[in-house]
């Protein structure tokens, strides 16, 4: 089955059931900064009041939601009674939606080349960004771009991955132990032996030299 999350971690989008949250706090932080006279801003207030009662209404079902994430968001009603506490909520949501992505990269064998990755913030600043549209999509040769996504994304033909899956000829998984490097029959065949450590091919050292 494919993986999801690289969807969002690469070009920044957050995954639905987060973006919908947000949406809804904001309209949320707008009904609480409205003026006590105004009828959406008393209806908001009513719908935290009944919550806080234990019965159904808009603010427990959007309480619920928020506690139905991967990582669970807490948030009392008190959270949600101003603008400014709406703000942390919704910071707390990001963080959540964050945690989730980056957890499900750092579970995934497939994924090793997207852990711990540190990129220039817009200070310039080196730190962990994990939704972000990436600079590899924007090269501009196709064929490039989509080389370096697949071998990035370990969808490639090295042994580490082309001998993780069976086939009409091979009937069982090869453990990943075995699946020793093609020319020097040394280490697994992964992306980082095939790019900067493998000599068993005379081609190999000057390409890696010229790069």
């Amino acid at each position: 089955r494919s993986m999801r999350a690289v969807l969002f971690t690469e070009t920044g989008l957050l995954p639905i059931r987060y973006r919908r949250a947000i949406i809804v706090l904001k309209h949320a932080k707008y009904w609480a900064h409205l003026t006590y006279d105004h009828y959406a801003h008393a209806a908001y207030m009513e719908s935290l009041r009944l919550s806080s009662q234990g019965h159904v209404s808009w603010a427990a079902d959007l309480r619920t939601v928020l506690g139905a994430f991967p990582i669970p968001v807490a948030c009392p009603e008190s959270a949600l009674e101003s603008a400014e506490s709406i703000d942390v909520v919704i910071s707390a949501v990001e963080s959540s939606c964050e945690e989730t992505m980056q957890g499900e990269l750092d579970r995934a064998a497939r994924t090793y080349l997207l852990r711990k990755r540190l990129e220039r913030d817009d200070n310039g600043n080196l730190r962990t960004v994990v939704l972000r549209f990436r600079d590899y999509l924007r090269i501009v040769s196709v064929p490039h771009r989509k080389a370096f996504t697949r071998f990035l994304l370990s969808d490639h033909s090295l042994g580490v991955e082309a001998l993780r899956h069976t086939d009409r000829y091979r009937k069982y998984n090869i453990p990943r132990a075995w699946r020793l490097c093609r020319f020097c029959q040394m280490e697994v065949e992964d992306e980082t032996h095939a790019a900067l450590v493998c000599t068993g091919h005379p081609e190999l050292s000057p390409l890696r030299a010229d790069f």
